[in-house]
C-alpha cells in the first residue's frame, strides 16, 4: 500500500470525530495532540472495516470487483479501500446521528461527566 494513500483513512478518523454525536462533544474538550492520535486510531478501525469489506467483496464477486476497479482514477493498489473507509466514516456518522445518537443532550452529559471541568461539572 502506498504510503500516502493512509491520509484519507486519516481524514476518514477526523470527520468521525468531529461529526459524529458520538465522539463530538467529547474530542472538543481534549487537547489537539489528543485529537491526532484519536483520528489516527477510529482512522485504522475505519481502514480495517473496509479491508474487510473489500476483502469479503472481492472473494464473492471478483468480476464486479474488477470492473469497479477499472472505473477507479488512480490505479495506485488499494485506493479504492481508502475512499471506502471515507465514505464509511461519513455514513456512521450521519446514520448515527440519525438514527442512534438522536439525544445530543445525553451524549453532552456524558462527555461533561468523563473529560469536564469543575464549572461544567457543576452547572450539569
Amino acid at each position: 500500500m502506498p504510503w500516502n494513500l493512509l491520509i484519507i483513512p486519516l481524514v476518514a478518523g477526523y470527520y468521525f470525530l468531529t461529526r459524529s454525536n458520538y465522539s463530538k462533544f467529547r474530542q472538543q474538550r481534549l487537547d489537539r495532540q489528543r485529537l491526532i492520535f484519536d483520528s489516527v486510531i477510529y482512522g485504522m478501525v475505519l481502514l480495517f472495516v473496509a479491508f474487510s469489506v473489500t476483502t469479503i467483496l472481492t472473494l464473492a464477486l471478483p468480476d464486479y470487483v474488477g470492473q469497479f476497479r477499472k472505473f477507479l482514477p488512480l490505479g495506485a493498489d488499494y485506493f479504492g479501500t481508502s475512499c471506502l473507509s471515507l465514505f464509511i466514516a461519513y455514513a456512521l456518522a450521519q446514520g448515527g446521528n440519525k438514527y442512534i445518537w438522536k439525544d445530543r443532550n445525553s451524549q453532552l452529559q456524558q462527555a461533561i461527566r468523563r473529560v469536564g471541568n469543575e464549572m461544567e461539572l457543576m452547572l450539569l
